[in-house]
């Protein structure tokens, strides 16, 4: 079962984003020898993934303890309607084994200068 994470982010920010891999029992999922795509969409679950926005790549930080960041550009958001959308992360282990490890609601906030 996916671990939910709800994230928010301004239309055009800068921003790394940290998230954490748990197995079922709530513990932390080793990452080592893991990679880790992360998406966002409307939805992004579709198999041929016609839905996504946005892709990037994760870099683990911490392959123990199962903690992971998404660098998130400026450019990435500064072209996308504020509102919501659907983000997911998935893993491909060492074995080859892929699977979700984590989604939620991105939200993506309008960048207001007054």
């Amino acid at each position: 079962m996916p671990t939910i994470a709800n994230l928010r982010v301004y239309e055009g920010e800068d921003r790394t984003l940290t998230l954490y891999a748990r197995d079922q029992s709530n513990l932390p999922l080793s990452l080592t020898g893991a990679t880790i795509q992360w998406r966002i969409g409307h939805p992004p679950y579709q198999k041929d993934s016609s839905g996504t926005s946005l892709s990037k790549t994760a870099t683990i930080s911490d392959s123990t303890n199962g903690i992971f960041t998404v660098a998130i550009s400026a450019v990435d958001t500064q072209f996308m309607t504020p509102g919501d959308y659907l983000h997911q992360s998935w893993i491909t282990t060492a074995s080859a084994q892929t699977y979700l490890i984590n989604e939620g609601r991105f939200r993506i906030r309008p960048w207001n200068s007054t």
